[in-house]
């Protein structure tokens, strides 16, 4: 899901059948087969960067409160095996794959949100077995100001740091991510059309404290944990408020 910007090289264990027959010396044995090698970094690097986009494209399509969004990436990333990855790899690519399949199906935007938490903690998981630290691309900080969509775009950034540290892993994006969230006020002005402000208003109060709960998160499965109920009350705020949110918006 995220582009690798390096591949540790794997030793490739080739088993020599040795071939005899009884005129054959004892220390003959037939050619080895040709080792399998590792596919090289410029061939691992577009797939890897699509699998970031894929992802990506279902933790937006979570905090839209698109769930119909969801289903199309989710299935490509269930569809695509990695098998010329190190063997160390694959026990966590069938673990995504699984993720992957079950967002594909998920019922609802609860269940959509804590699987993309998992699904980006599984990429991380994979990148650590494999001791490779992608290299990605952050949302930069655009038009961040006091208005509300300063704020929405402040809240996207911060979104897009804790992902980034669930995938890579990276402990700055995701401390930095926190950050950003946790240090930006509650009391927005967020109500839309006769949405009960008190409702708007508590949904703020609980994504400003799993922010702080994110801060303090110290493992993959409790930030996977607290990452999910993020998006959860993003796509809960966004419903309950009718707002409907073009894609790739927050980027901008």
């Amino acid at each position: 899901m995220c582009c690798v910007s390096r591949l540790a090289s794997v030793p490739v264990v080739v088993v020599c059948l040795l071939a005899f027959d009884g005129a054959a010396p004892l220390g003959a044995q037939e050619p080895s087969a040709p080792q399998s090698q590792p596919p090289a970094p410029s061939e691992v690097r577009p797939r890897m960067r699509e699998h970031f986009s894929k992802g990506a494209a279902i933790r937006d399509a979570v905090i839209r409160a698109d769930l119909a969004a969801v289903r199309e990436p989710a299935k490509w990333l269930a569809d695509h095996p990695q098998d010329d990855l190190p063997e160390s790899a694959q026990p966590n690519i069938l673990e995504m794959r699984r993720l992957a399949a079950e967002l594909a199906t998920a019922k609802d935007l609860p269940q959509a949100a804590r699987g993309v938490a998992r699904l980006a903690a599984a990429c991380g998981a994979c990148h650590t077995a494999i001791k490779v630290t992608p290299t990605l691309m952050a949302a930069m900080p655009r038009r961040e100001d006091e208005t509300l969509s300063g704020h929405m775009r402040k809240h996207y950034r911060a979104a897009d740091l804790l992902y980034r540290g669930l995938v890579v892993p990276s402990e700055h994006s995701w401390n930095t991510g926190a950050a950003a969230l946790a240090g930006d006020p509650t009391e927005l002005e967020l109500r839309r059309g006769p949405t009960a402000q008190a409702e708007v208003e508590a949904l703020a109060k609980r994504l400003h404290g799993l922010a702080l709960e994110a801060g303090k998160a110290g493992n993959p499965k409790a930030r996977s944990e607290v990452y999910g109920r993020m998006l959860e009350t993003c796509s809960d705020c966004h419903t309950l408020q009718k707002i409907v949110i073009p894609q790739g918006a927050g980027r901008g």
